[in-house]
């Protein structure tokens, strides 16, 4: 005898009759109502001359539709997914079962698992770990062998990550391209958010951007950018448009940005590069740097004077923001601004900018908007470092939030060596950084006379300790700075300072 392939269930049992939908337990027995635990009441099995009662067909649609639907859910593909009242109910999962994530932004995830009597949610672990977690493993079985791994990216794409295949990303935004590019140096993509999703979802990663292109922060989950070689045009339309109640608009006109950049468990260095030359200047120069005081730092720290005499120059970030709205009377509004910063999964994530220039989009017109930025660019729950960086006019004005945002997850600032903050720092700054509970600013405070002597090259100002001790750019908090405390305040345990002379 052979099995036949049964035919789908098209539609659940009773999908359009009356049913009751059967509880686990505590259903009306004496009344002869069901439920799973019990099922149907003795006094249904008896006959209504002896004093029985007749059972329900409300119940009998109720138990058939609930099996059929699991049935119909089976063979449309579907996968358990963990629950915890059934782990609690049933002692746990057994060994070998095989569940996918119920909620979060990897709900493409399947876990193995290896234990019985498992109770664990795999659904806060690594996915990118290919060891086992609290008695789980990602499925298939992410494994290592002969210097190569299998890793997913952030789409739930499985690839052979192996030794020719470096975490090394190259971005060129005027030659580079997300259509037809594969993240060499010789064919460069064009934006960030593709060299961070074609990466290894956690681990070390380093993006090279060219140093003679302006790049921006772009997330293409966005539908309206349909061509993601083709967004120059589109950040014309930024930051969309200013809005009041004479305008009468009624439907929502749309966040013209994405979302943000999610760094996920990634720890991210931005680096410069240049195609200009057979051999990168940048490789050059670190090399020298290293043979005359053994730290390559401060490759990035040159000033751009010195930059521009070696033929090469600093690659600039520029933060972009966009107008957001409300709805007030049936009519959208512009009520305020939002960054297309970036994020990653709290508490496991880092971005490090080597020798990048930071400005902002469009800053008069930011300037000249009455309301403030909603959350930072540069958001809280991670760690962010800027070695040999500049910053251009941050002042920009009523409570623009750069750093930090409105969450009190842990966050560090680290300002590595030299970075410089243009403008006048006698002027009173804006208010620039904000929610400072949980926040620790980590700032080197030297000159660094005996590196230019010892190289012959000219570095960068160093402003970043004199830019951050204004107590002006935080946001309606105060601000205390602690090199060395008194030993009476040793008990304290302050949720806030700045750290210098790293």
């Amino acid at each position: 005898m052979s099995l036949n392939r049964p035919n789908p269930f098209l539609s659940k049992w009773a999908e359009n009759g009356k049913r009751f939908d059967v509880p686990d337990t505590g259903a009306d027995h004496a009344n002869g109502r069901a439920d799973i635990q019990s099922g149907f009441p003795d006094t249904t099995m008896k006959s209504v001359l002896q004093g029985g009662t007749p059972p329900w067909g409300q119940d009998h649609n109720g138990i058939l539709h609930k099996i059929t639907q699991s049935i119909q859910w089976t063979q449309a593909g579907g996968w358990p997914v963990y629950d915890e009242a059934f782990a609690q109910r049933n002692g746990g999962y057994s060994k070998g079962a095989i569940v996918q994530q119920s909620a979060g932004d990897n709900i493409w995830v399947a876990w193995i698992n290896l234990e019985d009597g498992n109770m664990v949610n795999p659904a806060g672990l690594d996915i990118g770990k290919p060891g086992a977690q609290g008695g789980w493993r990602r499925y298939p079985v992410i494994e290592e062998t002969e210097g190569a791994t299998l890793i997913y990216n952030d789409r739930g794409e499985l690839k052979v990550f192996t030794a020719t295949n470096t975490s090394e990303k190259y971005v060129s935004w005027d030659a580079g391209s997300d259509q037809t590019g594969d993240g060499t140096r010789a064919r460069p993509y064009k934006t960030i958010d593709k060299a961070i999703r074609s990466s290894p979802s956690s681990g070390n990663i380093n993006i090279y951007l060219r140093d003679y292109d302006t790049h921006y922060f772009i997330n293409f989950d966005n539908a309206l950018i349909a061509n993601q070689d083709g967004v120059n045009g589109h950040l014309d339309k930024l930051p969309g448009a200013l809005l009041t109640q004479n305008d009468n608009v009624t439907e929502y006109p749309g966040a013209l940005l994405p979302a943000n950049t999610f760094a996920g468990t990634r720890n991210i260095t931005f680096l410069p590069y240049t195609d200009k030359y057979d051999i990168d200047p940048w490789s050059r120069i670190t090399t020298e740097f290293f043979n005359k005081i053994g730290d390559t730092g401060y490759t990035y720290c040159l000033s751009d004077q010195e930059y521009q005499t070696l033929g090469i120059g600093r690659p600039k970030v520029v933060l972009l923001w966009n107008y957001a709205y409300n709805e007030v009377d049936g009519k959208f509004v512009t009520k305020g601004a939002a960054w297309s910063g970036l994020y990653g999964t709290v508490n496991s994530f880092s971005y490090n900018f080597y020798g990048i220039a930071f400005s902002v989009y469009k800053v008069d017109q930011l300037k000249a908007f009455e309301y403030g930025i909603v959350s930072g660019f540069f958001q809280n729950g991670g760690g962010y470092q800027f070695l040999g960086c500049r910053f251009d006019d941050l002042n920009i004005g009523n409570d623009r939030t750069i750093f930090g945002g409105y969450t009190d997850a842990l966050t560090s600032y680290t300002f590595s060596k030299v970075n410089y903050f243009s403008g006048d720092l006698a002027v009173k700054g804006s208010p620039i950084v904000n929610n400072i509970n949980n926040l620790t600013i980590y700032i080197n405070s030297e000159t660094y006379d005996w590196v230019q002597t010892t190289t012959g090259y000219t570095l960068l100002s160093n402003n970043a300790l004199a830019f951050f001790q204004r107590a002006s750019i935080y946001s309606g908090q105060a601000l205390a700075t602690i090199s060395t405390p008194s030993k009476r305040y040793a008990y304290l345990n302050p949720s806030f300072e700045i750290k210098s002379g790293l």
